[in-house]
Parts: structure tokens; C-alpha cells; sequence
């Protein structure tokens, strides 16, 4: 499973696990609920700035990290 795919399944999961409706949901990041169904099916992608409104809404965060540089 690629990252994207992680991501979307843990943000998903843990909406759920929040008894958070998707439409609830929606409403707060300030989308439709059908944008939100369609990221969370992976039939679209949200922008970085929707994908970071999604995270902090379930009270997430993503975290990016370099690579550790490897001397050939």
C-alpha cells in the first residue's frame, strides 16, 4: 500500500472510530460531502492545503521527515 493510501485509510478509520458522519465532517473542512466520500474511496486526491484541513479536523497530523542521507 502506497503512503496516500495509508494516510486516507487512517484518516477514514479514525473518523470512524470518532462516530464522525461524513457529512459532519465535510461541513467542518468546508467541502462537499460527496469530495469527502470520493478521497476516501481514492477516486480523487484532496490538495495539500484540503488534506491538511482534513488531518487537523480529526485532530491529526502528518508528519514528513527527510531521508537520511546515504553516502555511496
Amino acid at each position: 500500500m502506497d503512503e496516500y493510501k495509508y494516510i486516507v485509510r487512517y484518516l477514514h478509520d479514525e473518523r470512524l472510530h470518532m462516530k464522525i458522519s461524513q457529512g459532519d465532517l465535510s461541513h467542518k473542512i468546508g467541502i462537499a460531502e460527496s469530495t469527502l466520500s470520493k478521497w476516501e474511496c481514492g477516486y480523487r486526491k484532496p490538495s495539500v492545503h484540503n488534506l491538511i484541513a482534513w488531518c487537523e479536523s480529526l485532530e491529526c497530523r502528518i508528519l514528513v521527515e527527510k531521508y537520511p542521507y546515504h553516502d555511496s
